[in-house]
């Protein structure tokens, strides 16, 4: 592990650890917390080529539903009242 892995992941566990009152401060730097952490969370999944995460039926069905949704507000005659 290099040290610029070991620096990351030890700043994600730090986020974790702090995330309960980043609230206090307000929405912003809980929504950044969520960002980075999940992020992190991808590019180890990419890195690793460990994608056994997504063979779960619950898994697949909350991507689906996201992009749904997500798909729904950009095609939405009233956009900026749906985002």
């Amino acid at each position: 592990m290099s040290s610029a892995e070991y620096l990351s992941e030890k700043f994600v566990k730090f986020l974790i650890i702090i995330f309960p009152f980043l609230f206090v401060s307000g929405p912003f730097l809980p929504d950044l917390a969520c960002i980075i952490i999940g992020l992190f969370y991808f590019f180890c999944i990419i890195e690793e080529k460990n994608f056994s995460d997504f063979k779960s039926y619950i898994i697949l069905f909350l991507l689906l539903f996201f992009l749904y949704i997500n798909l729904n507000s950009i095609l939405s005659f009233y956009s900026i009242i749906s985002f």
